[in-house]
């Protein structure tokens, strides 16, 4: 069976995501931080949680993969409230 990893907080949600759409677009991490102005262990950082997205970083993703801003943040908002609701948490 797949290890799958279970989002513990929004910084996970929005990791587990960046992951999913960099995978999909079959890049590497040092692409993905080419196209957005910043490094691979900067994308590693946002991939694992350890960092927060910024609202610019929100803008510059959501280009990246060619989606709009506000659908970028919406998904996110959208699978942070169900890991939510799975979990039974209250995130702050």
């Amino acid at each position: 069976m797949k290890n799958v990893k279970v989002p513990e907080t929004y910084n996970d949600v929005v990791g587990l995501y960046l992951t999913e759409l960099r995978k999909a677009k079959g890049v590497t991490q040092a692409a993905v931080g080419r196209g957005v102005g910043c490094s691979q262990p900067v994308i590693a950082r946002l991939e694992n949680g350890k960092t927060p997205l910024t609202v610019i970083g929100a803008r510059k993703f959501a280009r990246y993969f060619k989606m709009s801003t506000p659908y970028f943040v919406q998904t996110i908002e959208d699978r942070a409230a169900a890991a939510k609701i799975r979990a039974g948490v209250k995130w702050q």
